[in-house]
């Protein structure tokens, strides 16, 4: 079952995870929980368009749409429009 939940982005960072992949990482606070997700640096552009920011510096305060299966954010939507990026997704869609 997916669930879709309102959410609040609290942090982002940028970085090299473990010295494996360079990446990034967002972290969600949501109905009384909370909850992170890191992906690669190449989908940083299409999270951004979905979000309708110009900067990733925007991203802490920015309300948002969350998908979550099995406990895992699968998809982040746009709060306002029916705008989703895959997080499952190696590369953007494009």
């Amino acid at each position: 079952m997916t669930e879709i939940k309102n959410a609040k982005i609290e942090s982002s960072r940028i970085g090299n995870f473990d010295n494996r992949f360079w990446g990034a990482n967002i972290h969600f606070d949501y109905e009384n929980s909370s909850q992170g997700i890191s992906f690669k640096i190449e989908m940083i552009k299409e999270l951004l368009n979905v979000l309708d920011l110009n900067f990733w510096e925007s991203l802490p305060g920015t309300y948002c749409r969350i998908k979550i299966k099995q406990s895992s954010i699968v998809e982040i939507g746009n709060i306002f429009e029916d705008k989703w990026i895959d997080m499952t997704k190696e590369e953007p869609i494009e």
